[in-house]
C-alpha cells in the first residue's frame, strides 16, 4: 500500500524527485489546496498497531488495533491506469 498523497494534477506520481506528502496536519488540512477536496469528500479510517511521531513509536501496550483518521485520493493516467 502506498502511504503518500498523490495530487490528481500530477503527471507522473511515481517520480520520486517530486515532493509527495504523506502526512496532512490537522491544523492546516482544511486550508491547504492540495488536501481540500479529499478532506471534504474522501475521508477514511486506517487500522494500525502503531505509528511513529518525531522518532517515537506510539502504540498500545498490548499492540491492539488503533484507528487513524485519513484522507485519500485517486489518480488516473491518460491511458486509464489508476492509483
Amino acid at each position: 500500500m502506498s502511504w503518500v498523497f498523490i495530487s490528481p494534477l500530477v503527471n507522473n506520481p511515481l517520480d520520486k524527485s517530486k515532493h509527495r506528502p504523506f502526512n496532512a496536519r490537522s491544523e492546516i488540512v482544511e486550508e491547504n489546496k492540495l488536501f481540500h477536496s479529499s478532506f471534504r469528500y474522501k475521508r477514511c479510517l486506517k487500522p494500525s498497531t502503531g505509528f511513529f511521531e518525531k522518532g517515537f513509536r506510539i502504540r498500545k501496550k498490548n499492540y491492539a488495533t488503533i484507528w487513524l483518521g485519513g484522507i485519500w485520493s485517486r489518480w488516473c493516467s491518460l491511458d486509464g491506469a489508476e492509483l
